[in-house]
């Protein structure tokens, strides 16, 4: 084999490589999706059934539900400083 043969082999196992590479990828991409479905599933299934019982879910590492209508900490500080108000009583 002279240095042209040898060369042109090179670059077909180099295709064949990255072939190779791209059909795996693929295999690992589709395979961590259906990982992250079905954990997502088991996620659900375990706030369901552990609703009652936050020590399950902490020991699943299961993070619990976030309130999405929950006030910013500086809107909670207002509503707390608002409810400590004196309530003017010289009129009674």
């Amino acid at each position: 084999m002279n240095g042209l043969e040898q060369l042109r082999q090179l670059n077909e196992d180099q295709e064949k490589a990255k072939g190779s590479a791209m059909v795996v990828r693929k295999l690992r991409d589709d395979l961590y999706y259906e990982l992250k479905a079905a954990w997502s599933k088991f996620i659900t299934v375990c706030r369901f059934v552990f609703k009652d019982n936050e020590e399950y879910l902490r020991i699943l590492n299961v993070p619990p539900i976030r309130s999405r209508t929950r006030k910013s900490t500086t809107d909670q500080a207002q509503g707390d400083q608002a409810d400590q108000t004196p309530t003017d009583t010289s009129n009674q």
